[in-house]
Formats: C-alpha cells, structure tokens, sequence
C-alpha cells in the first residue's frame, strides 16, 4: 500500500490533531504557453510559467500537452512534429499517459515507447533531439515534458538516456482503496523511480478516487514540493485549499511537518508530485540551454552556432535514418 503516514478519516484526523500536515503557501493557475513557437501546438505550464525556477528548484518546467486526438502517425522516420533542437545541463523526461511516444537523438537513439511509459535524457555537455508522431490516427494523446536542472558539477557530464516502458513502471494501491500511484521518480519504501536524475527528487503521479483522501509523507530532506492537479479537483494540505485541474499547489517543504494530504471531489481527481532537494545554485537560462552563468552560456551558444555542439555524439548523421549503421 502507498501510504507513509496513516490515511482515512481516523488516520487524517490523527495527523490534523498532531500538527504533521504541510501547510499550503500558494495555489496558482497554469499558464498556456507555445514551447515551439508554432501557435498551433499549445501547452499548459504549471512552472515555470505559474511558479518561477527559484521557488521550484530544482524543477525548471513543467509542459502538460493533450489530451487531443492524434491526426496521424509520422511515416518518414526523418520528420518529427517537434523538430531537432538542442538541449544544455539538465535532466529531461517525455512521460507519456495515453499515446505512443517518439524519439531520435544525437547519441543515435531512435525509439518509440507505448504509454503509460517515459524516456528521459540527462542531457549534460548537450544533446540535439527531435520527438513526437508515434500515436496513430484516432488514438488519444496525453503527456508532460518535465526540465530538471542538476548542480553544477554535472553539466558537463557525458549524456545519458533511457526509456521506461510500461511493465518497467512501479505503481502501487493508495491506502484505504483511495486509489492508485505510479513512481516516476526517487524513492518510497524499498523501491526507486525510474527516471534517474542527478539531483535527489520524488515524483508520483496520483489517481485518487471519487471524494477519497490519502495522506503522503515527503521525504525529510526535500524543500521543495508542488503539487500539479491535471485532472478533476483536489483539496490539498493542512488548510484544505481547493486545487482545480490546470492549478499547482505550492507546499512549505522546509518545516518539520511532513505529511501531505490530497483529498479528491466528486468526481475523482488525477496529479503529479514535484517534491526535491534544492540546488540553490545561479543559473543562467536561455531557451533550451542551462548553464550555470553566462560565460558557460555564451559559450554554449557559440559551439551551436559553429557546429561542434554537442561535443558527444555518434559519428554519423543522426538526423537522417538511413545513415544509421545496419548492424
């Protein structure tokens, strides 16, 4: 069972007298934005968009996109819908909760994976990708693309990837038939998440059913928790603060007091858990390079524009397919 303090009414109202439950500091609504820049392809963005990057340290953005139904599954394997870019110091996950995911890069990966699933990339020195047109046509698309900054002593790391497919994922029953968790990431219990940051994190994604409540102890050394309702609504923390789908709930994660509560409305509700280890480091953030000041910064736009970014990659033309060598 996914529970680390007691849960139902009893359990709640025990942990309510005790004065364990996190208090909320904020609740705000997530911002459409158009990470592409086509305003064809839009997204709802909980942070950094509602919530800076210093609050939500170490998470840098989060991006809900969907759910829609797909116009068709890309059949040229050199054309993606979101075309190859660049990436700079920071751990990237492409989760997926309905549709197929897609991605090529330049570590010469090129993969699709079935939902509920993830591939994450930490990214390093850099990577170029490009994603995106796995779903076939007809078929419902639903995901997050989550940005996760790392310390400076791993930015120039070598990249690394990976990709989680379903039966690869831990889920477990929320106590008192509340519902079910799925671990993306950190721990809980004896177990570990999949998607392997560099910095010390926990991620779940919550599907609580309708008018119940469950109780979550974040990990004591964690500041940083938000909570982003995607689905239904929720009533979270010590005050009960209504939390409407598109809203992220920002907690006080630097008091003594632990215990998250999540209690869902009529209808049910979905979320994700952002709980972290602050970095506290500057950083310096330009569209999809992070580093951590502006000489770094500078530099990595020069190398972009000169055409020896990113430093690791295979030796041939990952961009196109057929350059792939036949094994």
């Amino acid at each position: 069972m996914f529970s680390a303090c007691l849960s139902g009414p009893k359990g709640i109202k025990e942990s309510r007298e005790k004065g364990t439950m996190m208090s909320v500091i904020q609740v705000k609504a997530a911002q459409v934005t158009h990470p592409t820049g086509d305003p064809k392809f839009a997204v709802m963005q909980p942070f950094p968009a509602a919530i800076s990057e210093k609050e939500a340290d170490p998470f840098l953005m989060c991006d809900e996109f969907g759910p829609t139904v797909s116009t068709g599954k890309e059949t040229d394997p050199d054309r993606f819908p979101v075309g190859w870019h660049p990436h700079l110091g920071m751990d990237i996950m492409t989760y997926m909760r309905e549709g197929r995911g897609r991605h090529a890069d330049s570590l010469g990966n090129r993969e699709e994976f079935d939902s509920p699933g993830f591939q994450w990339i930490s990214v390093g020195s850099g990577i170029e990708h490009a994603e995106g047109g796995g779903t076939e046509k007809g078929e419902r698309q639903h995901g997050f693309q989550i940005w996760l900054n790392v310390p400076k002593v791993h930015k120039a790391d070598d990249p690394q990837y990976g990709t989680v497919k379903p039966e690869l994922l831990t889920e477990f029953d929320l106590s008192g038939g509340a519902g079910r968790a799925r671990l993306l990431a950190g721990p809980y219990a004896d177990q570990e998440g999949a998607f392997r940051t560099k910095q010390s994190v926990q991620m779940i994604d919550f599907e609580v059913t309708p008018r119940a409540a469950f109780c979550h102890a974040i990990p004591e050394h964690m500041e940083t928790v938000l909570v982003y309702c995607y689905r239904g609504e929720l009533r979270v923390g010590a005050e009960g603060k209504k939390l409407p789908a598109q809203h992220v709930a920002r907690l006080d994660g630097t008091s003594s007091k632990r215990d998250l509560l999540l209690e869902a409305g009529e209808e049910g509700a979905a979320c994700i858990l952002f709980a972290g280890k602050r970095i506290n480091e500057p950083i310096a953030w330009h569209g999809p390079f992070v580093a951590s000041d502006k000489k770094e910064l500078q530099k990595a736009f020069r190398a972009y524009q000169d055409g020896s970014f990113p430093p690791k990659r295979v030796p041939w033309d990952y961009r196109r397919a057929a350059a792939v060598p036949k094994s």
